[in-house]
């Protein structure tokens, strides 16, 4: 480690940092964080260590001295508890506009770490990608983050994949999420089922802002597909939704396959020949 902070201090030009899966944990990171003075990074890559708990003390204090950074990519370590909090806190005490994402994925996360994004990191108003998946979410951390979603105005992609949102958890995050300006939402491989999916048809009625929603693996039927349908007809607000590997049959998959093809081809026709009639606004993929 002593001689990699040596060669980060002489080499200044060097703006992008990635030391993932090498096997760094708090000893290691704590040399890292203290000795190094090049604070020149815009991309730092710490993912797949062992960082716990004291290393994100020693993150802390860091991110207030770099000061042009604009990723931080923290995934698969173990950095929860007091250590998270500090990294939370510094985050939301920045003084600088650069940072736009942080990678927080798989880090075996717990409800009050969740409760510290909520309080604490929305008070930063310039992150605009964030990941949280691989973090199992009970229902009350669920909550906390669509309410998050919610009053985080600057926030444009948020990643929840995998994160365990299932049809108790799944209504708790959705209820909060309408008002929400997030632009791309990711809820792969959370088994929401036919509760969490018709919900989602529901508050996409009156979608403004959403442009592009995930939520393959998701234990979705076809009905669902149906109801938003339904329910998004007159919406001009363009909308994207990846179905893929959920629980349609084929049957289901030709149908309604054959009927997208029918409204492209009409939305098509309407243009080219200038008339006034729906406005193409929702894509499905489902194959």
């Amino acid at each position: 480690m002593a001689e990699l902070t040596n060669f980060i201090n002489f080499s200044q030009n060097l703006s992008y940092l990635n030391i993932s899966n090498c096997k760094i944990g708090d000893d290691g990171l704590m040399h890292f964080c203290k000795n190094i003075y090049n604070f020149n990074l815009i991309e730092l890559d710490l993912s797949k260590n062992e960082l716990r708990d004291l290393s994100g003390f020693y993150l802390g204090e860091l991110l207030q001295k770099l000061n042009k950074l604009e990723y931080l990519n923290l995934a698969e370590n173990s950095l929860n508890g007091g250590g998270f909090t500090s990294i939370i806190n510094s985050i939301s005490t920045l003084k600088t506009k650069n940072f736009r994402k942080l990678n927080i994925s798989n880090n075996s996360l717990i409800e009050i770490d969740i409760r510290c994004i909520v309080e604490v990191l929305v008070k930063y108003e310039f992150l605009e990608e964030f990941d949280l998946s691989y973090n199992s979410l009970c229902p009350k951390a669920a909550n906390s983050l669509g309410i998050y979603l919610k009053n985080c105005k600057g926030l444009k992609t948020f990643y929840l994949n995998g994160c365990n949102l299932n049809e108790e958890s799944c209504p708790m995050f959705i209820k909060n999420l309408e008002g929400s300006s997030i632009k791309e939402l990711y809820l792969d491989e959370n088994p929401i089922g036919q509760i969490g999916g018709i919900l989602f048809a529901n508050l996409l009625k009156l979608n403004k802002f959403l442009s592009y929603l995930s939520l393959r693996k998701c234990e979705i039927t076809g009905n669902v597909i149906k109801i938003l349908l339904d329910n998004y007809a007159g919406n001009e607000n363009y909308l994207e939704i990846d179905f893929k590997n959920n629980f349609l049959s084929e049957f289901e998959k030709k149908s309604y396959t054959e009927d997208f093809r029918i409204m492209e081809e009409s939305y098509t026709n309407n243009n080219n020949s200038n008339i006034h009639g729906k406005k193409r606004s929702l894509k499905i993929l489902i194959n």
